[in-house]
């Protein structure tokens, strides 16, 4: 976490690493160090939205996110985010990159999400 300053000041940039792999097609959460509060939804093969119980205090920002699949020789897969994210959510897409319209459950999605939040009160 980053403490801001000037026009941000009190708030705090929080970095939320996440691993979700998918076992025979459901996906889930398997690495949130962050112990973030998230409800993952299945919609669609490939396709995840994930939903903060935490508001950042501007839309999610996803900071980066890697692809993991079974043989890379064989398949070739892209993660776009569907739609703008907002202040609770993100939708993740994942496509097959040799046609783009392919979907398929990769083995698991490694993500880096940024949150905008108002830091913790000092005693």
């Amino acid at each position: 976490m980053k403490t801001m300053s000037g026009n941000k000041e009190d708030k705090i940039l929080k970095e939320i690493p996440l691993k979700i792999t998918w076992t025979a097609g459901t996906p889930a959460i398997s690495f949130n160090p962050e112990n973030e509060d998230i409800a993952l939804t299945d919609v669609g093969t490939g396709d995840i939205l994930l939903t903060f119980a935490n508001a950042s205090l501007v839309p999610i920002f996803l900071k980066g996110l890697v692809i993991e699949v079974a043989d890379a020789n064989t398949l070739s897969l892209e993660a776009n985010i569907d739609g703008a994210p907002t202040t609770t959510t993100v939708k993740i897409v994942v496509n097959s990159g040799a046609d783009g319209a392919t979907e398929t459950d990769p083995v698991a999605l490694h993500l880096n999400i940024l949150k905008l939040i108002k830091a913790p009160a000092l005693d």
